[in-house]
């Protein structure tokens, strides 16, 4: 059997690809040329596989300011933090723990409150006497 590849051909298994084709192989784990991927499981190392040498590029990095990192389909991601919004009308409002408050007047209350479990997790409620109330989950 012959294991020689024509120039530019290299082996993959029992047969010859194109050199172009080949890709990175980081920490075990095998990557396509041009890919980018997180190196760990706290987004804190980013890599590209670069399609010319065939070897990882890496540096320190970390998910933006409204993301967190989690696995998303199997791949290590930075996921955005959910957002939502509703909107409220009236003056009483009823809060986490079940006291109830009624606004009057002109002034203006905010609220926060931030909760860590598996990804980062708050509130920010602002409150005004429109009879409008505003709440984002963050």
């Amino acid at each position: 059997m012959d294991l020689s590849c024509n120039s530019g051909f290299v082996r993959d298994g029992d047969t010859c690809v194109p050199l172009s084709q080949c890709g990175c192989v980081h920490n075990g784990y095998s990557y396509h040329s041009n890919q980018m991927f997180w190196a760990d499981e706290r987004c804190t190392e980013w890599c590209f596989c670069d399609p010319h040498t065939h070897q990882t590029q890496c540096h320190l990095d970390s998910c933006g300011p409204d993301e967190y990192c989690d696995l998303q389909d199997g791949v290590t991601s930075c996921v955005l933090l959910p957002q939502e919004t509703c909107i409220y009308t009236g003056h009483r409002v009823f809060t986490f723990d079940n006291y109830a408050y009624d606004l009057h007047g002109t002034c203006q209350a905010n609220f926060s409150k931030t909760v860590l479990l598996t990804a980062p997790v708050g509130l920010l409620l602002s409150v005004s006497n429109t009879h409008v109330l505003h709440c984002t989950d963050v």
